[in-house]
């Protein structure tokens, strides 16, 4: 080759070396632009702001896909669901379901993630949800369900927990009545590996503040994946604020004791974004159950759980009486909850059939992160003989 064909491949590479530095220092400008105006948007915010305000800040927040999103139908037999929205449903010789599926069909044209999309959700034209785990494996919120019995002390503890860690949050009561979720916002499209970490760290903590608090809540945080699975858009959540639940008082943001603010837009305007650089901060602050088992898993991934700190832990009783019948009964009424914690992270193992579909990245719906060989009832921790003999053994 020529020196002046090298010469000039060599000047093109350096060129193209400097566009994509000034893009980058450019999307980054951008990034900080919507940042700044997203928060001159939230200041003196109120329920008194016109519709077109409302939708705004509400974008501004719930940030998901935006060339598609889940709606929620009905069936006249009483059945509901969520299907991907699209301008050909159920057009004839058009619409392949359910014979395909929308992912799949080759006519799919999927609503877009917009203004209008959403003022109709606000307004109870219909019920949205937004697909958070975005195409590139990043996301701008994580979310915590909380659907069993004690969902409201499982939502108050996990509150607790981002109090704790100073991480801003805010608690919506689901469409049902039934449940909680617990939302918290990210400034810029964060990995979502890094946000689900976050949920891991504050389930741990809210776990130490409420130890009934399920491991199955460790399968309820969205975005459920770290990675977009094959042939699909990750798991969906439904949004808040829909009108038809709003007036028997749910699908509203509320305290910790389960009482609605009296301004919605207000308490929503309030929240502040975690940034990349104090999400940082938080991982190396906070505490991950299975830090260790996600390391590990991929070479093993039948083996327990154990990255168990090993502090010591203040206020323990001298002494602890124990009924040892069909399985081993500790009561935890006098027990700090960090020590009835600890003992249940010594009887959740990972569960090798979860870790092996999320790397093959199928569909884990309805396969449990964890099993747990330990339940709280009343004011007893219940645990298998076996369990306790290892309970045992890391306690001496």
């Amino acid at each position: 080759m020529s020196s002046s064909l090298s010469d000039r491949l060599l000047e093109i590479d350096n060129q193209l070396q400097r566009l994509a530095e000034e893009k980058e220092s450019l999307l980054n400008e951008r990034n900080s632009i919507l940042a700044q105006q997203e928060v001159e948007l939230a200041k003196h915010f109120n329920q008194h702001v016109s519709p077109e305000a409302k939708v705004d800040l509400f974008i501004s927040y719930f940030k998901g896909r935006n060339d598609v999103y889940p709606f929620r139908w009905e069936s006249q037999n009483g059945r509901s669901g969520y299907s991907p929205a699209c301008w050909n449903e159920w057009k004839p010789k058009v619409c392949n379901k359910p014979r395909i599926s929308c992912t799949e069909c080759s006519n799919q044209q999927f609503k877009h993630y917009d203004g209008q999309a959403i003022f109709d959700h606000l307004k109870g034209n219909q019920t949205i949800g937004i697909y958070p785990l975005l195409e590139n494996n990043t996301t701008h919120i994580l979310a915590a369900d909380f659907d069993k019995d004690d969902w409201i002390h499982s939502v108050k503890a996990f509150s607790e927990a981002c109090d704790f860690y100073k991480v801003p949050h805010i608690i919506e009561r689901s469409r049902s009545g039934n449940g909680g979720h617990v939302w918290i916002f990210f400034s810029q499209a964060i990995e979502t590996a890094k946000a689900r970490k976050l949920g891991n760290g504050l389930l741990t903590k809210a776990m130490e503040m409420y130890p009934a608090l399920s491991f199955t809540c460790f399968d309820r945080l969205f975005p459920n994946q770290d990675v977009m699975p094959e042939g699909g858009f990750g798991n969906l959540i439904a949004l808040p604020l829909q009108l038809e639940p709003r007036k028997l008082g749910n699908s509203v943001f509320i305290n910790s004791s389960g009482i609605a603010y009296k301004d919605q837009w207000a308490k929503l305007a309030s929240i502040q974004k975690i940034n990349s650089t104090t999400l940082d901060s938080l991982l190396d602050e906070i505490t991950l159950i299975d830090e260790k088992a996600n390391n590990d898993l991929a070479d093993t991934p039948w083996k327990k759980l154990s990255s168990i700190d090993n502090d010591v832990i203040a206020n323990c009783p001298e002494e602890i009486t124990l009924v040892i019948a069909d399985q081993i009964y500790i009561p935890i009424d006098k027990l700090p909850g960090k020590l009835t914690s600890r003992l249940k992270q010594l009887a959740v193992f990972s569960n090798s059939e979860f870790y092996k579909r999320q790397g093959l990245r199928l569909s884990t719906i309805g396969i449990p992160r964890y099993i747990c060989a330990a339940h709280v009832e009343g004011t007893f921790l219940i645990l298998h003989q076996r369990v306790f003999i290892i309970c045992r053994s890391s306690i001496n």
